[in-house]
C-alpha cells in the first residue's frame, strides 16, 4: 500500500536508477524521475478541476424548523394564517434557493459588475462634458484665428489707405506747385511768419468784448487767421498785398497798445524777424520768377540781376 508506486508512475525508474554507478548519471535519472513525478500530478490536479467544473453546484437551502415556525406565527394575529405562513414560506425558499443556485464567485463578479456600470455612467456624463468643452474651445480657437484674420487684413487696409492718402497727398501739392507756385511759396511764408509769434498774440483776431473802443482806433483789423483765409481764397494777387496784411498786425498792434506793454514789445519783435523773412522770401519770388495774375511760373527766367540792382535791393533794405 504505502510503499507502493503512485498511478501511472513507472515501476522501474528507481530499478533504472539504481543499475548506474556514475553518479553524474544517477543524478540525472533522479531529476527525470521527478519531472516525471510532477507532470502526473499536474495531470491529476487538472482531471479534478474538470469533474468539479462539469459537477451541477451543490445548493444549501437553509430551513426552518417546524416549532419555530409554530413560535413565529403564534405572535401574529392575521387572517388565515396558516395559509398565508405556507405562501411566505414556499416563496422564502424560492428565493433563497435562486440566490444560492449561483456559485459565489459569479454573483460576486455580477455584483462588481453592475457597480462598474454604475460608475461608468458619471465617468460617461464627465467624458461627454469634456468632450463638448473641447468643441467649445476649438470654436473659440477658430473663432480667434478668425478675429486676428480680420484685424490683419483691417492693418493692410489701413497701411494701404494711409499710403494712398500719403500718395494723393504728394500728387496735390506736385499739381499745386505746377498750377499755383505762387501760392505755395506764400504758404511756406506765411508758415514761417507765425512761427515767429512765440507768444500767440497775433494768431486770432482782437476780441472785440474785450477791448469795445478798438474799431475806434484801428480801421482795418488785420491777424494770421484772416491772412490764411484770404489766402486759401487767392485774394493776395502780389507779394506787396501779402506784405501790406502783415504789416498791418505789427502796425495795429503798435498804434493800439501802450510802450510799456507786453503786446507792443511782441509787435516790435515780430517786425523784425518777419521782416527778414520776408525779404528772403522776396528774393525768392523774383527769382524765379512768377506771373501774379495767374499765380504761375513765367515762361522764362528773369534776367540775374547786375551789381546796380543789388546795390540799390541794399539800400532799399538799409532805408527800411
Amino acid at each position: 500500500g504505502g510503499s507502493s508506486h503512485s498511478e501511472g508512475e513507472p515501476e522501474d525508474l528507481d530499478d533504472a536508477c539504481g543499475h548506474d554507478d556514475d553518479p553524474k548519471g544517477w543524478s540525472s535519472e533522479r531529476v527525470k524521475r521527478a519531472k516525471a513525478r510532477s507532470r502526473l500530478k499536474m495531470k491529476k490536479a487538472r482531471k479534478i478541476l474538470a469533474e468539479k467544473r462539469a459537477a451541477a453546484p451543490v445548493v444549501s437551502v437553509p430551513c426552518i424548523p417546524p416549532h419555530r415556525l409554530s413560535k413565529i406565527t403564534s405572535g401574529l394575529s392575521v387572517p388565515r394564517k396558516s395559509q398565508f405562513m405556507q405562501r411566505l414560506h414556499s416563496y422564502w425558499t424560492l428565493k433563497r434557493q435562486s440566490r444560492n443556485g449561483v456559485p459565489l464567485l459569479r454573483r460576486l463578479q455580477t455584483h462588481l459588475q453592475s457597480q462598474r456600470n454604475a460608475e461608468q455612467l458619471p465617468i460617461r456624463d464627465t467624458e461627454e462634458k469634456h468632450s463638448a468643452l473641447k468643441e467649445q474651445l476649438k470654436s473659440w480657437q477658430r473663432l480667434r484665428h478668425d478675429l486676428e484674420r480680420a484685424r490683419l487684413l483691417v492693418e493692410l487696409i489701413r497701411k494701404r489707405e494711409k499710403l494712398k492718402r500719403e500718395t494723393i497727398k504728394v500728387q496735390q501739392l506736385a499739381l499745386e506747385m505746377q498750377l499755383t507756385p505762387f501760392l505755395i511759396l506764400l504758404r511756406s511764408t506765411l508758415e514761417q511768419l507765425q512761427d515767429r509769434d512765440t507768444s500767440h498774440f497775433f494768431t486770432e483776431p482782437v476780441p472785440l468784448a474785450e477791448v469795445p473802443d478798438y474799431l475806434d482806433h484801428i480801421e482795418r483789423p488785420m491777424d494770421f487767421q484772416t491772412m490764411w483765409s484770404s489766402l486759401e481764397a487767392h485774394r493776395y494777387l502780389s507779394f506787396q498785398a501779402f506784405e501790406a496784411d502783415f504789416g498791418l498786425i505789427v502796425n495795429n498792434c503798435l498804434k493800439y497798445n501802450a510802450k510799456d506793454t507786453v503786446f507792443y514789445r511782441a509787435a516790435l519783435r515780430l517786425r523784425e524777424t518777419g521782416g527778414a523773412v520776408l525779404r528772403q522770401a522776396r528774393r525768392q519770388a523774383e527769382r524765379i520768377g512768377f506771373d501774379y495774375d495767374t499765380g504761375m511760373h513765367l515762361p522764362r527766367e528773369p534776367e540775374t540781376e547786375g551789381p546796380r540792382d543789388r546795390d540799390r535791393e541794399r539800400d532799399r533794405e538799409r532805408d527800411r
